[in-house]
């Protein structure tokens, strides 16, 4: 009786451990970072919806520099940043590719003065703040750089973008660089735009970039975030009922999300096919222009090509 029970367990045993040995191994967290902004709001629905997979953990950051540095130290391993940011990465040697343009700013990103500055001229010697290291200090650079003026020309207040209202409120400065959603908020505290996006087109361009170890160890996750990411897009430009979900990311309203969207353009999947083709000029040419400016500036050391970032593979299965 005894004998007969304890082969029954061991035979129990043997067939569990045959089950687990053989079932599929779940693939190791995907850590992916970001900041607020209003171009990423796909990634937020689908998170709300729970599209996204099990696997993927959303690290929110208060500055672009800290997704880079988070990158470079092994702390990401996918994040979403602009041209200028990617190019700034490349350059230190981290190995990535380039698997999505998310979109491309269209006046959601902004230079806001005073009611008592109204042009970029009348900014000579003005307290002028931005995020160091991002793309508002680009914005900055270029709107001065159009007037033959340069970062020398204004006084410097160095502030993440998470203390530009707060910061305005202060009376910290006379005009900042900033973005969708703050540039709504600090429009309706009184300031109003003096240059934006719009003036330089295809230059701010936001891109989702992953490690390459990432593309070998987790291919099924980024696959599924990008088919949850174009599912979660089309339902936004369908259906203003998203509004008030991506108003409780962004920390606003869906009034301010349906006004910050008017300032970007989601680039959807037929044409992320054709600006991830090693052979289209618009985002080559595009990075070809940031990276000579960046050059220029002493932020990049030498010109880069991103052709060799590019890397269609995961739109091109999600298309089929």
């Amino acid at each position: 009786m005894k004998i007969g029970f304890f082969y029954s367990v061991f035979f129990l045993v043997l067939v569990l451990a045959s089950f687990y040995g053989c079932a599929p191994k779940s693939e190791p967290v995907l850590r992916f970072g970001m900041i607020q902004w209003i171009g990423y709001s796909p990634l937020y629905l689908a998170e709300a919806k729970g599209k996204l997979p099990s696997s993927l953990r959303i690290l929110d950051y208060t500055a672009n520099y800290d997704v880079i540095e988070a990158l470079k130290s092994g702390e990401l391993d996918a994040a979403c940043l602009t041209l200028d940011g990617t190019l700034l990465l490349a350059q230190n040697g981290l190995k990535f590719r380039i698997i999505l343009v998310l979109g491309t700013s269209d006046g959601a990103d902004a230079l806001l003065a005073s009611e008592s500055i109204l042009s970029v001229k009348d900014l000579k010697d003005k307290r002028v703040a931005y995020e160091p290291g991002s793309v508002q200090e680009y914005i900055l650079s270029r709107a001065l750089k159009k007037q033959n003026m340069s970062m020398s020309d204004v006084v410097p207040v160095l502030l993440k973008y998470d203390a530009h209202a707060d910061g305005w409120q202060d009376g910290l400065y006379d005009a900042v660089a900033t973005f969708e959603p703050e540039k709504q908020k600090l429009i309706g505290a009184g300031m109003h735009s003096i240059f934006d996006s719009t003036q330089i087109p295809n230059e701010i361009i936001d891109l989702l970039v992953v490690t390459d170890e990432a593309i070998q160890t987790n291919p099924l996750s980024i696959q599924k975030t990008v088919d949850a990411y174009f599912l979660a897009l089309s339902e936004i430009k369908k259906d203003e009922s998203t509004y008030p979900v991506l108003g409780e990311y962004l920390n606003t309203t869906p009034k301010r999300v349906r006004e910050a969207l008017f300032g970007v353009k989601i680039i959807n999947a037929k044409e992320n096919l054709q600006l991830l083709d090693s052979e289209d000029p618009q985002i080559l040419s595009s990075a070809v222009h940031v990276s000579n400016y960046l050059k220029s500036n002493n932020r990049l050391k030498e010109s880069m090509d991103i052709k060799m970032l590019l890397y269609p593979d995961f739109i091109q299965k999600s298309q089929k």
